[in-house]
């Protein structure tokens, strides 16, 4: 073995740990990703469904279709002294 064939091997292996570090830390960038992303959507949808939950007094006398349908438990006579505050 001569040293010429030595350091060429050396510089092989070398190389070889580096393209497998760049791989490995390209993976968990792409995991992060596909995480954060995730959670970016999920919060998205969130914010939208909460936006229409809850209605106003003044916004119930504008609302037209099928949110103004008497099913929506807004639409019920409260007895008066029936609700506490704390």
């Amino acid at each position: 073995m001569t040293f010429l064939s030595v350091v060429e091997s050396a510089h092989r292996r070398l190389r070889t740990r580096q393209e497998y570090h760049r791989e490995e830390t390209s993976k968990i960038w792409r995991g992060n990703f596909v995480i954060v992303a995730a959670l970016g959507f999920l919060a998205w949808l969130g914010y939208g469904e909460s936006k229409t939950y809850y209605h106003t007094i003044a916004e119930l006398e504008t609302l037209k279709g099928s949110s103004a349908e008497p099913k929506n438990a807004h639409r019920r006579t409260v007895a008066a002294g029936s609700i506490r505050h704390h």
